[in-house]
């Protein structure tokens, strides 16, 4: 028998916007990609147009469409902490899509670290201006039309799916779920709900805020039965790969790097936010998405590299020869090209060098940005882990394709790590939420195996660590 259309999904990322129908087979299939607009900026600024994003997603959900029943679940999994503000009557944006990459906001983080600690409690994220909450006091604070509008009440705020959700639906719904609210910095983790007191902290206490509602949703629309399933992409991609229980973490290696371990929640929110605070400073923790109906949400720890796409020219079309030695024994590299992410958040210190690299090849400068991406993946990892690396490492997204990259991380953690054959975990997993189904990869996961011939890395990672510290210290 034919496989039949369970959900379409949509995946707003920041190189690209995919798309795809997940069968009842579990297959995702009709898979399509189209580049996401280009983030731009100067100095602490990163943005992009919302327009042609919600051009872009309307045009491939139409594409959709066409291949599946008009009642068939959509998912949409979007990039966590960019955002836009735009016209509560007409629709049009008012400003630029806020990328999570943006740090305008590191100056009022500067003025408020008194408040770091009630933060923390609250949402169980380290405070940073890659984070909505302190970009919309920084625009409110320093922008009279945006503090204007607010007042009003003509403008409204939203990340990614907030948006399309509110035009596919003609501005009937302004929602999100927990797994995006939760990591604004103003969401409240215990109860779900937006924080008053961090309302207040960020000028937004009478603004307007996006319903957080479950992750899926079914209701009648203009007597159309509809369901939509929104999550934070990186969450959805937890959820279709770990499962409670497993000693194994996520590396997911897209425009971002992040690390992710699924909690214990037999202890209860209030503990985990506990340890995490004791135990885990400078990680995330935060919720995965909710089905309707569904028991409190799951938890994951996190730790984030803001590596960007800010390698040497032409990187895209090179890569290392895995079967190169250390061609630069003595040259390190942190690789988070948005400010050093996690634990050691430093927003104002970005892709840095241990000796003037005006010397070495593209290959060679690209081989050191790698090291440091596979090294900053361990170092979290030992932390989240508690000092180990777990039992089973997988890995996906697009930097996955580098050969490189994959053997040199299974080099420098002493192990094979296992590859989600497919890049599409997050759209996967939000396709999957969408109709109602768990999602496995056990059977479509590549093993990487340790090479010998980089052994070098495991000794490298101890000297690049101590530089490390010299830095961030």
């Amino acid at each position: 028998m034919k496989a039949q259309p369970s959900a379409i999904a949509l995946d707003f990322g920041t190189t690209n916007i995919k798309a795809g129908i997940l069968f009842d087979n579990g297959v995702l299939g009709s898979v399509k990609s189209l580049p996401a607009p280009p983030v731009t900026g100067n100095g602490l600024m990163r943005e992009s147009d919302p327009s042609l994003y919600l051009e872009t997603a309307i045009r491939m959900l139409h594409m959709l469409r066409a291949e599946v029943p008009k009642d068939t679940p959509l998912g949409i999994a979007a990039q966590r902490s960019s955002f836009l503000l735009w016209n509560r009557q007409s629709g049009q944006p008012l400003t630029k899509l806020l990328s999570w990459q943006d740090r305008r906001a590191a100056s009022w983080c500067e003025a408020h670290t008194s408040s770091a600690g009630t933060i923390r409690a609250i949402t169980g994220l380290v405070p940073s201006p890659h984070y909505v909450g302190p970009k919309l006091a920084y625009l409110c604070e320093n922008n009279t039309k945006v503090a204007q509008g607010f007042k009003s009440g003509d403008m409204l705020w939203g990340t990614l799916e907030t948006f399309l959700i509110w035009n596919l639906t003609h501005g009937e719904w302004y929602q999100t779920d927990l797994s995006m609210a939760g990591r604004s910095l103003m969401a409240d983790i215990k109860t779900g709900s937006w924080s008053s007191d961090l309302l207040k902290l960020y000028h937004l206490d009478s603004v307007s805020m996006p319903e957080i509602r479950s992750t899926c949703e079914y209701t009648t629309l203009k007597g159309r039965k509809i369901c939509f399933s929104s999550a934070a992409d990186q969450a959805a991609a937890v959820m279709s790969i770990l499962k409670p229980g497993d000693n194994a973490a996520l590396v997911t290696m897209g425009t971002g790097l992040f690390v992710f371990r699924l909690l214990n929640q037999d202890c209860g929110i209030d503990t985990l936010l506990k340890q995490a605070s004791e135990n885990y400073a400078g990680y995330l923790l935060g919720p995965l998405p909710v089905q309707a109906g569904a028991t409190p949400p799951c938890f994951c720890l996190e730790g984030s590299i803001n590596t960007a796409s800010d390698m040497p020219e032409h990187a895209g079309e090179m890569s290392p020869n895995h079967s190169r030695s250390d061609s630069s024994k003595d040259f390190f590299c942190i690789p988070d090209a948005a400010g050093i992410g996690a634990p050691h958040w430093k927003p104002e210190v970005s892709t840095v060098f241990s000796e003037d690299i005006s010397g070495l090849s593209d290959l060679d400068t690209l081989q050191l940005m790698h090291e440091g991406m596979v090294f900053r993946i361990r170092e979290i990892m030992e932390d989240i882990f508690d000092g180990t690396i777990p039992e089973t490492v997988y890995i996906t997204g697009g930097r996955t394709t580098n050969r490189y990259l994959c053997e040199a991380l299974a080099a420098c953690l002493g192990k094979p790590v296992h590859r989600i054959a497919s890049n599409d975990a997050a759209l996967t997993g939000v396709a999957c939420l969408a109709a109602g189904r768990t999602s496995s990869y056990s059977a479509s996961t590549e093993i990487v195996q340790n090479p010998p011939h980089l052994a070098y890395f495991f000794e490298k990672y101890h000297r690049w660590k101590e530089w490390l510290t010299s830095i961030v210290s």
